[in-house]
């Protein structure tokens, strides 16, 4: 029974390559990718409890903050901030977060990744910030074009933690 998955699931996996390669889709090296929905919580270390986004109290009700793509901060920040996954076919490809603002130009920070694993459509990579109290992991589906990050993260006032899901073009 086991073999039979394992050998129905190459299978499976060498014709969707097939596929893609006789539709002459080829496999995007590079990605632009908006972000959809964002969960996340935090542990205050001064209050001694869980919240949601940074200072903002969740319900004892709502185990996470859900962030959408209309969801801003008090200073005119959107929540989510978009991708960009370039040199995804090597192993150190670059990721540029975008940052939006109801007004006012956008900001970018650019992160030299390192790949983690790959497959034959997807790859899985990790990167940090220069204070080495973030730390991302994210999944790039390049047939489908979707990815799906996490962060990880001690700040001064807490410890916590965020899954967001992105579109890709």
């Amino acid at each position: 029974m086991t073999r039979t998955r394992i050998a129905t699931s190459a299978l499976a996996t060498m014709l969707v390559a097939a596929s893609l390669e006789v539709h002459g889709q080829g496999l995007p090296t590079s990605l632009t990718c908006a972000s959809n929905a964002k969960a996340s919580r935090e542990y205050g270390l001064a209050e001694k409890r869980w919240y949601g986004e940074t200072g903002h109290s969740i319900e004892p009700s709502r185990l996470f903050d859900v962030a959408t793509p209309k969801s801003k901060t008090s200073w005119g920040q959107f929540e989510l901030r978009d991708k960009v996954f370039s040199g995804l076919n090597t192993q150190q490809p670059v990721v540029r977060s975008i940052t939006r603002y109801d007004k006012g130009p956008e900001q970018a920070a650019e992160f030299a990744a390192t790949v983690l694993a790959r497959s034959f459509d997807a790859v899985f990579i990790t990167w940090k910030n220069d204070f080495d109290n973030k730390v991302w992991l994210a999944t790039v589906d390049l047939a489908h074009r979707k990815a799906a990050l996490t962060q990880v993260f001690r700040g001064v006032t807490g410890v916590g933690g965020e899954l967001e899901t992105l579109d890709c073009r």
